[in-house]
């Protein structure tokens, strides 16, 4: 990377997935705000913009045979992946972490109340998120991929999709948006997942799912907000450029 100044958050996850970790460590949202530059993170959240930055060096600068250059992958690939990964990890671990939750509620729910809304935010979020997934998989994905090919071929033909493609990115970041904000609120009713009885498999079960969940989520919404949709963008704007 030349420089790293006017870089975006979103722009230095993508680059190396890594550094995310430390913008977690540092309560900063990658994945939705990724739009930010860290110089404004650090303000907004009164953070050492020096110290931060530093640390992304760091890391930057240290070995990365093991990361992924997703901006190097054709549409198709990084769709498969997400497909294959993430939404088939929502599709699995959905009913796995709802069995958990019921039975925390009828374990626990008369002593620890938090785990009633608990229950129902996640059942919300994830009756969402499962009409989401199959509207990304049958709409978003095949168009992305349609438009990376047109560019590619040169057949540059004006799209059938009825209204600006970006319309329907944008309703697709909405949702990823109030989805992330639901998990952010999970947490803080968790206290960060942090059983409220330290010996209890069933606590630590359910707790440690729902963890894992929201960490998969927040890499999988960074991929689609900060690499494939702005890959998007960009072949858009070509075609409409070829258009006129």
């Amino acid at each position: 990377m030349a420089t790293t100044q006017h870089l975006t958050i979103g722009e230095f996850v993508a680059h190396d997935f890594r550094t995310a970790a430390l913008f977690s460590r540092y309560g900063i949202d990658f994945s939705c705000r990724g739009h930010c530059t860290v110089a404004e993170a650090c303000q907004q959240k009164g953070f050492n913009y020096k110290r931060l930055l530093a640390e992304l060096t760091e890391i930057l600068l240290s070995d990365s045979h093991t990361v992924i250059d997703f901006d190097s992958w054709p549409a198709d690939l990084i769709v498969d992946y997400i497909e294959k990964k993430h939404h088939r990890y929502i599709t699995n671990g959905i009913p796995v972490i709802r069995r958990h939750l019921d039975r925390l509620v009828d374990a626990y729910g008369s002593i620890y109340p938090e785990v009633v809304p608990l229950r129902i935010l996640f059942g919300e979020a994830t009756e969402t998120l499962l009409t989401h997934l199959k509207t990304e998989e049958t709409v978003v994905f095949p168009h992305i991929i349609r438009l990376e090919q047109a560019v590619q071929s040169g057949f540059m033909r004006r799209s059938r999709h009825g209204s600006p493609f970006g319309d329907v990115m944008r309703v697709m970041e909405r949702e990823h948006q109030e989805e992330v904000d639901r998990f952010r609120y999970i947490a803080k009713l968790t206290d960060d997942y942090m059983p409220p009885i330290d010996d209890c498999p069933l606590f630590r079960a359910a707790y440690t799912m729902l963890e894992r969940f929201e960490q998969d989520f927040d890499e999988h919404i960074h991929l689609e907000n900060n690499v494939l949709f702005t890959r998007a963008r960009a072949l858009e704007a070509q075609l409409l450029r070829a258009w006129d």
